[in-house]
């Protein structure tokens, strides 16, 4: 894929894309998913420069992907990893009153930097308190103080029944220079 793109528009029909996508050699490519229905990549290499997700959802079902992808959800859209898929490991995330919709347990790994405005999480099922599954998120280095509280509040409303208590925490870890969310 090159600078200017690919839309790919589902409309209400969900789609399957099995190839695997890749930059124009020599290029930064861009795929902007559009449309209310599901995307599904199910290829096994996905390098695309930048991923934008405008309409609907973008679901990833390989059990664990490497998106090399700057990836971007727009108000309204989501991203996903429920079902098959277990781990996202993303070159950058940016959220913008988008939804993060995960099983519990799967976890996304981001290279670069993380930008989260009124990001909402979905989870399939209820994930223990007191468990991993709650351990969604790991970047390089440190989570700004606007993207921690607004991933903290995000999962505290999608997480804790009326009345419990819950605590997210975002730890940075020196030693490997990455911060740990859950």
């Amino acid at each position: 894929l090159g600078p200017e793109g690919l839309t790919i528009d589902t409309g209400v029909y969900d789609t399957l894309v099995k190839q695997p996508m890749t930059n124009a050699k020599g290029k930064d490519g861009l795929l902007i998913k559009k449309g209310s229905a599901s995307l599904l990549l199910t290829g096994g290499a996905y390098d695309v420069a930048k991923t934008r997700v405008d309409e609907g959802t973008l679901l990833v079902t390989n059990e664990t992907a490497a998106l090399a992808t700057e990836l971007i959800v727009n108000e309204g859209a989501a991203f996903s990893l429920a079902g098959t898929a277990k781990t996202a490991k993303l070159s950058s995330l940016t959220v913008d009153g988008g939804v993060i919709r995960l099983d519990p347990g799967d976890k996304i790994t981001v290279d670069g930097s993380v930008s989260l405005k009124d990001v909402h999480f979905s989870f399939t099922s209820l994930p223990e308190l007191n468990s991993d599954a709650l351990d969604v998120l790991e970047c390089a280095g440190r989570l700004d103080d606007a993207s921690a509280k607004a991933l903290k509040r995000a999962l505290i409303e999608n997480v804790a029944a009326d009345g419990a208590y819950v605590e997210i925490s975002s730890v940075y870890d020196e030693a490997t220079g990455k911060t740990s969310v859950g």
